[in-house]
């Protein structure tokens, strides 16, 4: 092997042991040998360790980083960035595994030039009760980005509305030159982080970066969904509030580092601000459709207590007029415990927080929208009570006119059956019961 391998993989792991064997043996089913790989074991307690030990023995290419501590992907990653020596570096997750054709890709890709950022496409299979539709829609994503960016396009194609839709964040379907991410590691928080650091890690890269070339044809990363934390089991109140803590944390550090750049800074408080929602929305899109509807009062308040009130509020409008608008479309009584009902309790408690609204954008709207929601099933109501009166009153015109009744004994003798007047009566009778039906 060549002191300077065109290739460096970064493999990280943490408890991947039934996946991990194969990860590995992607790397090294590659067309073209000029590469090395460092594999850090993030102290695994599943046996991850002892296979990597087994299959990698002998194989000179590999170096092993056996981690005393759990200290999360991030730092995983960090630590493994700054002991590589290739050309270019491609990230690695020990439970998914990459196409035999990557490292010859790289090497065509950069004959002639050095983009600091090579962005590949990928194939998603799912598993562990993801669906198909969910591996197209990722993959949908993930394939998309076409063309060369260049200085500040690359952080805004990604970190911002500038293009729908936009390029993704993700660090583990790019090969990176090799000085430029390892000086862009150095600079990074040596702080543990938690849920999406990798939001942290592509901006700091974009934001290091000069120039960063698509080519999603060629699809590097075999992505397994439903492996590891890309799945979508609910949480429990207690690890939600752990994960948007970790958020909230990042965030800040997003905040420092931006905050670093002498440079341009109303840019960068437009895109930290512009990140801030989007954390903002990604919580509440999990506290929507990941905690049970009895764990989301207390996860809310966990948002409350580390966002802020505001924040809190703002987040809640999307998914708290969603539901009203979509209970309006439709000519059912939603039932007292609809979502709708329940989110607006808890906006309800924090309202009085932030002036009692009157700060805060939508929150008349979503006023508009409750008003509405009630005329809406009152009128459902009254229409189902006059339906109910009507078939009433038909139930009580058979009784009265049943065969053998006084009233029936009558009307046979003065108007018996097939007579003309008998006739004209039941004419009467049928337009007044349609004209109440309409009414």
């Amino acid at each position: 092997m060549v002191a300077v391998p065109l290739l460096s993989f970064v493999v990280i792991a943490y408890n991947v042991q039934p996946y991990i064997i194969q990860c590995l043996q992607s790397v090294k089913a590659q067309t073209l040998d000029d590469f090395e790989v460092i594999v850090v074991d993030d102290a695994s307690t599943d046996g991850t360790l002892e296979c990597i030990t087994r299959e990698v023995a002998d194989d000179q290419r590999f170096h092993i980083i056996a981690k005393s501590e759990n200290e999360g992907a991030h730092l995983a990653r960090r630590t493994g960035a700054l002991a590589t020596k290739g050309q270019y570096v491609y990230f690695v997750d020990g439970d998914d595994s990459i196409s035999a054709l990557l490292c010859e890709q790289v090497s065509m890709l950069t004959r002639g030039s050095s983009p600091d950022i090579i962005r590949f496409g990928l194939d998603a299979f799912p598993e562990s009760g993801a669906d198909d539709g969910t591996a197209i829609a990722v993959e949908a994503v993930f394939n998309n980005a076409q063309g060369m960016r260049t200085s500040r396009e690359i952080i805004e194609t990604a970190f911002s509305d500038i293009i729908s839709p936009r390029d993704v964040w993700s660090v583990t379907v790019c090969a990176y030159r090799g000085d430029s991410i390892r000086e862009s590691f150095s600079k990074m928080t040596s702080k543990r982080l938690g849920y999406m650091e990798d939001t942290y890690e592509f901006f700091v890269i974009a934001n290091e970066s000069q120039t960063l070339q698509n080519y999603a044809d060629f699809h590097a990363l075999k992505y397994r969904i439903g492996a590891g934390r890309s799945g979508r089991r609910l949480y429990s109140a207690e690890e939600f509030s752990k994960r948007q803590r970790e958020v909230h944390e990042m965030y800040l550090l997003l905040c420092e580092y931006c905050n670093s750049q002498r440079d341009d800074t109303d840019f960068y408080s437009r895109t930290s601000l512009w990140m801030k929602r989007q954390y903002l929305l990604m919580l509440v899109t999990d506290w929507v459709t990941r905690l049970p509807a009895a764990d989301q009062d207390k996860g809310y308040t966990a948002i409350v207590e580390t966002w802020g009130a505001a924040d809190a509020a703002i987040m809640l409008f999307d998914p708290l007029i969603a539901r009203g608008e979509s209970l309006l479309s439709k000519n059912s009584i939603p039932p007292g415990n609809d979502e709708f009902y329940r989110w607006g309790q808890i906006l309800a408690k924090i309202v009085p927080m932030v002036d009692d609204g009157r700060n805060l954008p939508r929150y008349d709207q979503y006023r508009q929208l409750e008003q509405a929601l009630e005329h809406h099933v009152a009128e459902i109501q009254l229409k189902e009570q006059q339906a109910l009166q009507a078939e009433q009153e038909r139930i009580e015109a058979q009784a009265r006119f049943k065969k053998g009744t006084l009233m029936r004994r009558v009307i046979d003798k003065v108007m018996p059956a097939g007579s003309l007047n008998r006739d004209l009566v039941s004419v009467i009778r049928s337009h007044a019961q349609r004209a109440k039906r309409e009414r």
